[in-house]
C-alpha cells in the first residue's frame, strides 16, 4: 500500500509487573533497575529512538483491572509467579490480550497461575522443572524475526556457525541459565506452537538443539513473547538478551518495522482503510488480521488503475517437448486462481488479476541478474517511475517478487503425478545478492544477504491469492524461505 506521511510515533506505555506468590528470583530487582540494560534503562534510551516507550515497575495487582490496562500497550511479566492474579485481574489480563494488548514474559512466568489453562495457552507452555544451573549451547531458531535480528553478536558467546563445505546459518550462543523443562514436554509445546502459527527464536540447552527456550505468537488478538532465560543478574546485564527483551517489548506493542505499513493504514478514516462495497460486508473496525487474503487483496488494490499477480518468465526454449508442459502450466495458474477468487469473498478482485507471462528466447538460460534487471524496468515502467524514485517498502507483491520457470522447473511438471507438485522459483526483484558466494550483499531492507537468500523454489501449488498476499509484506519472505535445494510446498 502506499505510505502515509505521519508525525514520528507517540510514546507507548508499558507495565513491568513482577509480582510473585510462590518462589521469587533474586534476579528480580536486576530486571527492573539493574545496571545497563535493565529493563527501565531500555525505556530511558528509547526516549531518543524512532519508538518511545515508559515504563511502570509495579506489583501491585489491582492495576489489573479493564480500565488501568487499556493505559498500557505491554505488559512485562518479570518472573511472576504463583497465583499471583485472583479471578477478576485475571479477566481484565484476558480482555487485555483480546483488545489487542501485548504480553512479554520472562523467566518463571511460566510457573505461575497454573489453576488457569488460558494462562498457560497465553504463555504457551507451563514449567515442570529443571536441573541445577550449568552453561551450555543455544542456537538461533529464527535470525530474521525483530525480536531476534538486532541481538545477533551483542553477545561475546553468541557466533555464526559455518560448517565446512555446506554453509549452515545458525548462531550458536553459550549461556549459562537454568534449563527448563515444560509440562507435556518439548515435542507437545513445539506441536502446540506450530498449530497456532507460532514462532520459535531460541532452542538448545541441556536438552539438545531442538528444545525450545524461547517464542512467539499471536494470540486471540494480541501478541505473546516468552523467553525462558534469566535466572541470574547478569542476564539483566547482558545485551543480547536485553536487545530480545526490547524486540519483544516492540513486536508486542506492535511497533516494528514490519508493523509500519499496517500503522499507517489503521490510522486512516475507515472510509478511507476500506473502499465502499468492503465497508458493506465488514464492520469498518475490522482488524486488518482478520480479513481473508482476497479481501486484503482488495484493500491494497482499490486503485482504478491497480493490478494483481506475478510477472513469469520462461527461461527455456530449445526443449521443444517442453512447451506443452508451459501452456498447461500457464492455463492452470489462470484457472485455478480465477476458481479460488469466484468462491472467496472478494470476488471481484478478479477484475484486477493480471499475471504477466514473458516468453522471449533471449532469456534462455537467462541469470537472475538479467532476469531482476528486466523486471526492474517493467516496474518502472508500469508504475511510471524514474530509477530512484520508488520506495522498496510501499510497493507490494506484485512490484517486489517473480516468479521463473526454467527447464528444471518444467520437466518437474512432467514427472510429477499432478502439475502443481512441480516446482517453480521465486525471486525477490530488488535485492543483490553477492553473485559469486563468497561476500554477503544488502536487500531491499539494508539487512545482510548471502547469494541464494534472494530466490527460493516452491511448488507450483503455493502460487495462491493467500501467498501472494502474504508477499505484500517483504518481510513474510523470512516466515516461508527454506534455502535452495529445498522446495516450499505447503500451505
Amino acid at each position: 500500500m502506499a505510505s502515509q506521511s505521519q508525525d514520528p510515533p507517540a510514546s507507548f506505555e508499558v507495565l513491568l509487573f513482577s509480582r510473585t506468590l510462590a518462589y521469587r528470583h533474586d534476579s528480580i530487582p536486576a530486571g527492573i533497575k539493574g545496571t545497563l540494560p535493565a529493563i527501565t534503562t531500555l525505556s530511558a534510551t528509547s526516549q531518543s529512538s524512532a519508538q518511545p516507550f515508559t515504563v511502570t515497575p509495579s506489583e501491585d495487582p489491582t492495576l489489573f483491572s479493564p480500565t488501568t490496562l487499556s493505559r498500557f500497550a505491554v505488559i512485562i511479566l518479570l518472573q511472576c509467579s504463583g497465583e499471583f492474579l485472583n479471578p477478576s485481574q485475571l479477566s481484565a489480563l484476558q480482555y487485555f490480550v483480546r483488545s489487542g494488548g501485548g504480553v512479554v514474559a520472562i523467566h518463571c512466568a511460566s510457573f505461575a497461575m497454573e489453576s488457569s489453562p488460558w494462562y498457560g495457552n497465553l504463555i504457551g507452555a507451563v514449567f515442570e522443572s529443571h536441573p541445577p544451573p550449568s552453561t551450555q549451547k543455544m542456537l538461533v531458531a529464527d535470525e530474521f524475526h525483530p525480536i531476534i535480528k538486532d541481538s545477533l553478536g551483542k553477545n561475546p558467546g553468541m557466533k555464526k556457525k559455518v560448517s565446512q563445505g555446506e554453509r549452515e546459518h545458525e548462531w550458536e550462543w553459550e549461556w549459562k541459565d537454568e534449563w527448563y523443562r515444560f509440562k507435556g514436554g518439548n515435542d507437545e509445546v513445539l506441536e502446540r506452537l506450530k498449530k497456532e502459527g507460532g514462532r520459535p527464536l531460541l532452542t538448545g540447552g541441556d536438552l539438545g538443539r531442538g528444545n525450545l527456550l524461547a517464542w512467539c505468537r499471536e494470540f486471540e488478538g494480541g501478541r505473546s513473547f516468552y523467553t525462558s532465560l534469566g535466572h541470574f543478574d547478569e542476564a539483566y546485564e547482558d545485551e543480547g538478551l536485553m536487545s530480545q527483551v526490547l524486540g519483544g517489548i516492540l513486536w508486542a506493542a506492535g511497533r516494528t518495522h514490519a508493523d509500519r505499513e499496517f500503522s499507517a493504514w489503521s490510522s486512516l478514516a475507515a472510509d478511507e482503510r476500506f473502499p465502499s462495497h468492503v465497508l458493506e460486508t465488514n464492520p469498518p473496525d475490522t482488524p486488518w488480521h482478520e480479513l481473508s487474503a482476497s479481501r486484503q487483496i482488495q484493500w491494497t488494490a482499490q486503485h482504478p488503475d491497480s493490478k494483481w499477480g506475478w510477472v513469469v518468465y520462461k527461461t527455456t526454449y530449445r526443449d521443444q517437448a517442453l512447451n506443452r508442459n508451459w501452456e498447461t502450466f500457464k492455463e492452470t495458474l489462470n484457472a485455478t486462481t480465477r476458481r479460488d477468487i469466484a468462491s472467496s469473498d472478494a470476488p471481484d478482485i478478479a477484475d484486477k488479476l493480471d499475471w504477466v507471462f514473458v516468453e522471449d528466447p533471449e532469456l534462455e538460460g537467462a541469470s537472475l541478474g538479467e532476469l531482476k534487471r528486466r523486471f526492474r524496468e517493467f516496474v518502472r515502467r508500469e508504475l511510471g517511475k524514474e530509477e530512484g524514485t520508488l520506495e522498496v517498502l510501499d510497493w507490494g507483491s506484485r512490484y517486489t517478487h517473480f516468479i521463473v520457470v526454467d527447464q528444471e522447473a518444467l520437466w518437474s511438471m512432467m514427472d510429477a503425478d499432478d502439475l502443481y507438485k512441480g516446482h517453480v522459483r521465486i525471486v525477490r526483484g530488488w535485492a543483490d545478492a553477492d553473485p559469486v558466494g563468497e561476500l554477503e550483499g544488502v536487500d531491499e531492507f539494508g539487512e545482510r544477504l548471502w547469494d541464494d537468500e534472494d530466490w527460493m523454489k516452491i511448488h507450483a501449488m503455493m502460487l495462491s491469492l493467500e501467498f501472494y498476499n502474504e508477499l505484500e509484506n517483504g518481510e513474510n519472505w523470512w516466515v516461508w524461505y527454506r534455502a535452495p535445494p529445498a522446495v516450499l510446498g505447503s500451505w
